[in-house]
């Protein structure tokens, strides 16, 4: 029974007693820890007392000795010479000041900080929250990396945090895009450095990278006539000048036209119209001079034709023409080629016979839908003032250059005449009418050929509606004039040697370019045949390949050197010859499909005219940085989304970083110089100060 008393009471009292021992050891921990305390600030007091009493006593004695060296010097300067007494006067060394023995531990150990054992204590940086620090911020606030390194989520520094490394090193140098991966040409110099910085141990000579530049050129030229066929190859516009099939329709109605202007041309011809037809400039070049009656209609009356503001490249000719075809008297419609400035839409004119009533068509047809585009119309009217002319480099002068021209244009009219079945000899008949007007007078050989020449490039322009020196062909009058409204004179005056009318110098400086760029388009019109045997130098795909790679994929074998299958239909045959025959007879529309979009191709590349994707005026300005250099953010102090600016700027206005060439004194300061007041030091209220710019 005790001793179950005394277990009862053991337990009762084991925890109470543990519990006690625990808090009395703590009373005594904080009690000795007390008397330290004290014992250390009594230590201080003391010492402070010492200090004092060192300090009076040696401004007691530098004051007594300051007293005796007065009354000492009066005393002698009063029985010493002038002389001396200057010589005497000079400064004299003060004692210096005893250090602060409250900074230098008696002990030589560790100085006394306050609260240094308790918990929770972290020793606070200096300078925390002065105007103008930026190595510790607030806490919370968000501190943004400054240099060129800058990243897009600025990071927040917790209290305490070490400061953040800034990077001074400059612009990163890193490796250029690939040009293959650019939409425009790059220049040889940003080619080179790319070369060599994804190559550093295989160095290349310039002569390899030059080599290299030009099949990048080849092969970014195919690359942009391709992604420009893919882009367009759906569009009307596209399809009507490329496309076989559309090119075979428009052929048949051009050729109409051509007869009619043939026959006009003919009879001015024989008429004497054209005799004193010259193309030489003179020093008024600016008005027609071919000796042939000008048009002087009045400017405000209406001709027979409506013009077209704007054709969507999507809308078809055949359904323009339905509209126009139900006004009585609708002779036929001129399409222009597509601007690619404006998204490829382009001009019309709607011809009518002569005696329509254009009241009753403009009321008609303005303002009609095809396909919910609006065709808005205007009154067409004839132009009537001078015709600039153009005139050519001082190159095509020459006598040398004269009769290539000649020979040039003589083989062209033939071929553009034979291509037409009516007869056309424009050659001849030029050839006759020189013969009728020559008066046997003593003739220079220039002015023959000239003389010839001009006959032929007016020919060309007025049947054809073809522009010798701009080498392009139009399908309408309108077409014509609207690209080449005047004519093409030759630069010198009265022939080789003698004095430049022309103005152009990049033109003069780029002749021999412009010489070789004139004669590939006649040779594209002249010998089209060379082109189609080397299109693949071009650009473009042979045909006889597409046509060998489609009976192969279509010509199946069944039974090794016995039986083969026509694999759109699957009948058999004996052999491979067989199969390509009956796959050229029995499935020809799929054969002309197949062979229609390789032309369809090869047509737009071979187009010595044709259209390309459009780039920037300077490509390589679109990186805005040199190309070895990593772009510079447009804020590189950017500061996260929201927050509220640092105390110790003293802006109201949101942080934005100064453009590059912004001059110095008009960069705000971001707390290096920054006041509290927020002025900037040595200016007067600089936030109410205005930019001044200069007077133009």
């Amino acid at each position: 029974m005790n001793s179950k008393r005394r277990m009862d009471h053991s337990d009762d009292e084991g925890p109470h007693h543990s519990r006690d021992k625990f808090t009395s050891e703590r009373r005594n921990s904080v009690d000795r820890r007390d008397i330290r305390d004290r014992d250390l600030r009594e230590r201080d007091r003391e010492r402070d007392r010492d200090v004092r009493d060192l300090r009076d006593r040696d401004r007691d004695r530098d004051r007594n000795r300051d007293r005796g060296n007065y009354a000492d010097r009066r005393k002698r300067d009063s029985n010493s010479s002038p002389e001396d007494r200057s010589s005497d006067r000079r400064s004299k060394r003060r004692r210096s000041v005893s250090p602060d023995p409250r900074r230098q531990p008696s002990d030589g150990g560790d100085h006394y900080i306050p609260n240094y054992d308790k918990d929770g204590y972290t020793p606070a940086p200096r300078y925390v929250g002065r105007p103008g620090d930026i190595r510790f911020p607030p806490p919370g606030f968000p501190v943004m990396q400054i240099g060129f390194g800058v990243g897009p989520n600025p990071q927040i520094l917790p209290p305490g945090a070490p400061m953040m490394p800034m990077d001074w090193s400059g612009p990163r140098q890193e490796t250029p895009k690939d040009p293959d991966q650019l939409d425009f040409l790059v220049t040889f110099k940003y080619y080179s450095e790319f070369m060599q910085q994804s190559n550093p141990k295989n160095r290349l000579s310039d002569e390899d990278l030059h080599k290299k530049y030009n099949e990048y050129k080849e092969a970014f030229a195919l690359k942009q006539l391709k992604t420009f066929f893919e882009s367009h190859k759906k569009e009307e516009w596209f399809l009507e000048k490329y496309h076989p099939k559309y090119i075979q329709e428009r052929a048949h109605v051009t050729k109409e036209l051509k007869k009619e202007l043939y026959k006009q041309f003919i009879s001015d011809l024989k008429e004497g119209l054209l005799d004193k037809i010259n193309n030489d400039a003179s020093e008024d070049s600016t008005k027609q001079e071919d000796g042939s009656k000008i048009d002087t209609k009045d400017p405000d009356e209406d001709s027979n034709r409506l013009f077209i503001k704007s054709v969507s490249p999507n809308i078809s000719r055949q359904k323009i023409e339905e509209m126009c075809k139900t006004i009585e008297g609708f002779q036929y419609l001129a399409l222009s080629e597509p601007n690619p400035q404006k998204k490829f839409h382009r001009l019309g004119w709607i011809v009518f016979k002569e005696g329509t009533d254009m009241d009753n068509a403009y009321d008609k047809l303005n303002e009609q839908k095809i396909d919910e585009f609006v065709f808005y119309l205007a009154r067409h009217k004839n132009q009537t003032g001078p015709v600039r002319n153009r005139i050519t480099p001082d190159v095509a002068c020459s006598v040398e250059r004269l009769k290539k021209d000649l020979s040039q244009i003589q083989r062209l009219c033939d071929k553009l005449d034979s291509d037409i079945d009516g007869g056309f000899e424009g050659s001849t008949e030029i050839k006759t009418r020189i013969a009728q007007i020559d008066d046997n007078n003593d003739r220079e050989e220039a002015d023959d050929v000239k003389r010839t020449l001009d006959f032929h490039i007016e020919y060309l322009r007025r049947t054809h509606m073809f522009c010798y020196y701009c080498g392009s062909e139009s399908d309408s009058v309108e077409e014509l004039s609207r690209k080449c409204p005047g004519r093409h004179l030759r630069g010198v005056l009265g022939g080789e040697g003698k004095t430049s009318v022309n103005k152009n110098k990049e033109k003069q400086v780029n002749s021999a370019q412009w010489l070789k760029t004139l004669d590939h388009k006649i040779a594209y019109k002249t010998e089209p045949w060379k082109f189609e045997n080397e299109v693949d130098k071009h650009g473009g795909t042979s045909l006889q390949k597409v046509l060998d790679k489609f009976y192969h994929e279509h010509v199946v074998e069944v039974d090794p050197q016995r039986k083969f299958k026509c694999k759109l239909c699957g009948k058999l045959f004996k052999g491979s010859d067989f199969v390509r025959k009956h796959i050229d007879y029995k499935h020809h529309d799929t054969v002309e499909t197949t062979s229609n979009e390789t032309k369809f191709f090869n047509n737009y590349v071979l187009d010595p005219n044709h259209l390309l994707p459009t780039t920037p005026p300077n490509p390589t300005a679109a990186l805005n940085v040199p190309p070895n250099v990593t772009p510079i953010p447009t804020n590189p102090f950017s500061v996260m989304a929201n927050a509220p600016p640092p105390p110790f700027m003293g802006f109201n206005f949101p942080i934005v970083g100064a453009a590059a060439g912004t001059p110095h004194d008009q960069i705000p300061r971001i707390g290096f110089d920054a006041r509290e007041d927020g002025r900037d030091r040595g200016l007067k209220n600089s936030r109410k100060q205005l930019p001044r710019t200069r007077p133009k």
